[in-house]
């Protein structure tokens, strides 16, 4: 009879052991299901920022060499006004009007181009700073979402360890259960011999 109730004892922590590790299992599942769900997610939310970083690291160097291009327009008009309001001096001075005249007409040409290409690079230097901020903008929402996965998949890992120590915690604690009952069933066969 007592081997009988034993056994029920054994059969019952067993099996209700085995309900719970069931129930934890299909915890871990549902963990790993959802943990890899949001990895995909974020993945995808990933590539698109780097791609948007390259279009706007492409569009920044473009604007760059637009602005180097302006720069060098300028430096090349400011160096040939000295060199036009000089020849227009000689020219006044040779009293050689005609001449004069032309350069006048150069000058004129030149610094309303200087003023065209200024006003160009002061807009290229505004769309540039733009860019440059946009960029700095991508790369740090680049980084904020690695850094969201990383710190989602150690949250999905604690809670997976977690589920998996309560694992280890019901079938040690069964274990010890299930010893208890063979040692009493040990000593009660013992008395009885």
């Amino acid at each position: 009879l007592q081997t009988i109730r034993s056994s029920q004892k054994f059969v019952s922590i067993v099996s209700s052991t085995l309900k719970e590790v069931g129930t934890l299992r299909s915890s871990i599942t549902d963990i790993v299901s959802e943990a890899a769900e949001h990895k995909k997610k974020i993945d995808v939310e990933i590539d698109l920022a780097k791609q948007s970083f390259s279009v706007a690291k492409a569009q920044e160097g473009e604007i760059e060499a637009r602005v180097e291009e302006y720069r060098n327009k300028l430096a090349m008009i400011d160096e040939r006004l000295p060199a036009l309001n000089g020849e227009k001096k000689r020219a006044i001075q040779a009293k050689n009007f005609k001449a004069a005249g032309r350069v006048t007409s150069d000058i004129k040409k030149m610094t309303a181009d200087r003023e065209v290409v200024s006003k160009e690079m002061d807009g290229a230097n505004v769309e540039l700073n733009e860019s440059v901020s946009l960029s700095n903008d991508l790369q740090d929402k680049v980084q904020a979402k690695e850094q969201e996965l990383l710190e989602k998949t150690k949250e999905y890992d604690y809670h997976r360890l977690d589920i998996e120590r309560k694992q280890r915690k019901l079938i040690n604690r069964a274990l010890r259960r299930i010893k208890r009952i063979q040692d009493k069933d040990n000593s009660t066969s013992d008395g009885e011999n």
